[in-house]
């Protein structure tokens, strides 16, 4: 559970740049919470987190600062500098907290970082990102799409290519919508296709930035968590979508709905049945298509 864990949340809608570590909202038994919280009192000096320290192009970090309860009440953090670029960042468990991710062909080798506290001092930490191993699988067009016709992959990838473009420009509000961990949008989720391996459809590759989950006609979607929906209307590509604003720069999508249960601008609780698996779209046999940004 630990490694499909770990594979299912390194997902992201086209391009990586912004992603997190979901694994540190999920539990490891999903929707469990512990019963007692222990919460130390020590004063503890202030300290930057990088989790996980080292990862591999297209997987997702979190930045935190820990132990300002040992700073003065003045003092503050003012800006967190990742690769050189300043970063914005959000109160998490009322910790500075930032995530990123790195691009599937983003730079290999040490990021530094920074945190500069208010009161001048400065927190260092660095990251380390590793090449991912390259994997490549044919996938042809179904009929519905026009099949395997040089046209059909060059309207196929131009269509991509807008449908990216709506999605990119979705709205995400710093305000969070949840209090409790992320959970998987079906039940027992198998991973047939992971994230990050490239499709070659023709003369064109495409990169899967997201990963589908085998799941037969009809089964039950749930929402991650609890969200505003951004998106929730039928396209060519990604067939009946969804898209869901978790605050925090968090956004999920399902897609190859087959029925979609809810509309854009609805609050949808962590849990809610939010429509059902299918094969809409670009798509040859009922799965569940699901993307983290």
């Amino acid at each position: 559970m630990k490694n499909l864990l770990v594979a299912f949340v390194v997902v992201v809608i086209f391009g990586a740049v912004v992603s997190f570590c979901i694994g540190y909202f999920v539990s490891n038994k999903l929707g469990s919470t512990p019963t007692t919280e222990v919460r130390s009192t020590e004063i503890q000096k202030p300290r930057l987190l990088v989790i996980p320290t080292t990862i591999i192009q297209g997987e997702p970090v979190m930045i935190q600062v820990t132990g300002t309860n040992g700073l003065n009440s003045s003092t503050t953090v003012k800006e967190i500098i990742f690769a050189g670029k300043k970063v914005s960042f959000h109160t998490y468990n009322s910790k500075p907290t930032f995530f990123i991710g790195i691009a599937l062909a983003g730079k290999v080798g040490v990021y530094n970082i920074n945190a500069k506290l208010t009161d001048g001092t400065i927190l260092k930490n660095t990251l380390t990102v590793s090449v991912r191993s390259k994997v490549q699988a044919p996938l042809g067009i179904p009929q519905k799409l026009g099949g395997n016709t040089t046209s059909s992959q060059t309207n196929l990838v131009n269509t991509l290519v807008k449908e990216n473009s709506i999605i990119k420009a979705l709205t995400t509000t710093p305000q969070i919508f949840w209090d409790k961990p992320f959970q998987y949008p079906i039940k027992d989720p198998i991973i047939t296709d992971p994230f990050g391996y490239t499709r070659l459809t023709g003369a064109y590759t495409i990169t899967h930035l997201g990963v589908d989950l085998r799941a037969d006609e009809g089964t039950p979607v749930a929402a991650m968590n609890r969200g505003l929906v951004t998106f929730a209307s039928t396209t060519v590509v990604y067939g009946n979508m969804i898209v869901i604003d978790h605050g925090f720069g968090i956004e999920t999508l399902y897609a190859h709905l087959s029925k979609i249960n809810i509309i854009k601008g609805q609050i949808v609780e962590r849990g809610q049945i939010i429509g059902q698996s299918g094969q809409t779209g670009y798509a040859d046999q009922p799965h569940l298509h699901v993307s983290v940004k």
